[in-house]
């Protein structure tokens, strides 16, 4: 079966790599960076921190609108649900992170 979603749709992917401290200084929001730091693998977290903001922000409409620091993460939203917005993490290849981001009604993803 298909679904057709005809909202707005944000995703990403990115490798996992090393990231530096100063990273979170440019993309985390004041209550982020205290997350980040309390997080196991540094890299990881960051990573996929970067790739929710980045789904999000496409779906807004133009990732290049957005300042990271200022864009609160999906990754930190309760039930994956913030207002009208929705996200979840998918499964990706090894060393990689990925996000979807949808406005709209809550799905299961894989359809139904």
């Amino acid at each position: 079966m298909v679904d057709w979603h005809d909202a707005a749709v944000g995703i990403d992917i990115e490798r996992v790599e090393p990231c530096a401290a100063a990273f979170a200084d440019l993309v985390c929001t004041p209550e982020e960076r205290a997350q980040v730091f309390a997080n196991g693998s540094l890299d990881d977290h960051l990573t996929s921190l970067w790739s929710s903001k980045e789904a999000l922000a496409k779906g807004l409409g133009d990732a290049l609108a957005y300042e990271p620091s200022r864009l609160g993460s999906p990754l930190y939203w309760p039930g994956g649900r913030a207002g009208s917005w929705n996200a979840a993490s998918l499964e990706a290849p090894d060393r990689h992170r990925e996000w979807l981001c949808w406005r709209g009604a809550p799905t299961t993803l894989g359809g139904t």
